[in-house]
């Protein structure tokens, strides 16, 4: 797929990975869609940066916790643009239990990362008349344990449920819209400010490549997994080696 005025709409857009998004696709002349959940300033930022290189936005917010504000949201999208060409599911959010078999407190990862994901492919199809690609942004917690994961059970259990989701999905959409699901390792972004040194230096430590992945990493793989029209129904790994080390 040639991106220049492909319509790209990329949700959780005011994150770290999804700013790196916006930029790599800004980079291919795409017209970007930029979802954002709450705060609006990170985006007014990010807007304007891309404004400065001639890239044209238009941000939507929705909370991916309702159904209905999915839906309005695209309802926004097909009256401005009236297709779509790449949907980037990223927006996801991420929680620590302590008692992770009480499953009332699954509702808002599931929710956000797996459910609004289905819910915004579902949509994105019915726009994407020329064909398309929807490119989900999961996890390597959805492939593999990693450290001590019990209290991040949710999360897993949800990014594990967006790769089988990509696959079947990949099949029923085929050949005119392709699936795939990104699963980054280690990605260095605002979530980590919170850890300490050397909690950081004991995760970098069970890399390979003994270092976080970049945000900019994970964009130009998945512009490149956009761009390539041979790739669907895979789950394809950045992660410096990660889920190899135990070799």
């Amino acid at each position: 797929m040639i991106l220049q005025n492909k319509i790209v709409l990329i949700t959780g857009a005011s994150g770290g990975i999804g700013m790196a998004l916006a930029r790599e696709f800004g980079k291919h002349k795409a017209k970007l869609i930029l979802h954002y959940a709450n705060t609006k300033i990170n985006i007014d930022t990010l807007q304007e940066e891309l404004a400065k290189q001639n890239i044209e936005s238009f941000s939507v917010q929705a909370d991916f916790k309702s159904t209905d504000s999915i839906k309005s949201m695209f309802d926004t999208i097909k009256g401005k643009y009236g297709q779509l060409d790449v949907l980037v599911n990223n927006a996801g959010i991420f929680k620590t239990h302590e008692n992770s078999f009480d499953t009332s407190q699954w509702n808002d990862e599931l929710r956000v990362n797996l459910f609004a994901a289905v819910e915004c492919a579902d949509y994105a199809m019915s726009l994407m008349t020329n064909g398309g690609v929807i490119i989900n942004i999961s996890s390597v917690s959805g492939v593999e344990r990693f450290g001590e994961m019990f209290s991040a059970l949710p999360y897993a259990v949800s990014k594990a449920g967006m790769n089988r989701f990509s696959e079947i999905l990949a099949i029923e959409l085929a050949p005119k819209v392709r699936v795939v699901s990104i699963s980054p390792g280690y990605v260095l972004t605002p979530q980590w400010n919170s850890t300490s040194d050397e909690d950081k230096k004991s995760s970098t430590n069970e890399v390979p490549i003994k270092r976080f992945i970049t945000p900019e990493e994970v964009a130009e793989f998945t512009v490149a997994i956009a761009q390539n029209d041979a790739i669907t129904g895979q789950n394809l790994l950045i992660d410096g080696g990660l889920t190899i080390r135990k070799f």
